[in-house]
């Protein structure tokens, strides 16, 4: 597992996508699209809690 620290923008945006209607019963998924050196690019999904 990585640690990873969010802005308020990004606060903001997480915010927003739990409240859509299409988010109900989800939750956010973080993953890493690509990796650099010293520093990653990160995308949001929706997950079910239980996996599926």
């Amino acid at each position: 597992m990585m640690k990873c620290r969010i802005n308020r923008n990004a606060a903001k945006v997480m915010k927003e996508m739990l409240e859509n209607e299409d988010a109900k019963g989800q939750m956010l998924r973080v993953i890493v699209t690509e990796h650099h050196g010293d520093h990653a690019h990160y995308a949001l999904t929706y997950k079910y809690p239980n996996g599926a």
